[in-house]
């Protein structure tokens, strides 16, 4: 143990990985800083949609073998974006698309229809959300990626609320509008 142990602090948003009980039956404190790390996550997001818009992954793994061959991209104007969850996050991350010219629709079972067209945000069910974000040719990669998303959510690593209820409600979970090779790309990562 750690009998000098007076403050768990958890960077970033949530406690759920502390035990609480255990804390307060030894009298340590826990605390967090929600919103810490907020923009990097928002950051991240985007680069990877970019990513895999731009085929960035596979371009980069074909150059390292020394083949150079023309890999189709997709440009994001005037493209739907589909965001699961307006907490600080899908709000950051809708701000950037914003900035690309993307139309954006966002399911959050705790905001409202106010607070989401303040924000230029089209608040949707999911099922509408899913719809109009989602190709034919892009749903096996969205097949595959709902495999990995479920299994992580099995194991207890999805635990934000918004998400975690997102996931709960949908077997398709994500789609995307034009065809990515999601999981392929993110297994490069």
């Amino acid at each position: 143990g750690a009998p000098h142990l007076r403050v768990i602090a958890r960077y970033g948003a949530g406690v759920d990985r502390v035990d609480l009980v255990a804390a307060s039956e030894y009298g340590i404190a826990v605390t967090n800083t929600p919103g810490a790390n907020s923009a990097a996550v928002a950051e991240l997001t985007v680069l990877l949609i970019l990513a895999l818009a731009r085929s960035l992954i596979q371009a980069d793994r074909v150059a390292r073998r020394g083949s150079f061959p023309r890999l189709a991209g997709i440009g994001l104007v005037e493209r739907t974006v589909g965001i699961i969850g307006l907490g600080d996050i899908g709000r950051q991350v809708a701000r950037r698309m914003r900035a690309f010219g993307c139309r954006l629709l966002a399911y959050d079972p705790y905001r409202t229809l106010l607070e989401a067209e303040n924000e230029g945000i089209e608040l949707t069910a999911l099922p509408v959300l899913l719809e109009q974000s989602a190709s034919d040719r892009a749903q096996d990669a969205a097949q595959r990626f709902e495999n990995l998303l479920a299994a992580a959510f099995e194991r207890g690593l999805i635990v934000d609320a918004a998400v975690a209820s997102s996931l709960e409600q949908s077997k398709t979970m994500w789609h995307l509008r034009e065809s990515i090779p999601l999981a392929q790309s993110l297994e490069g990562l």
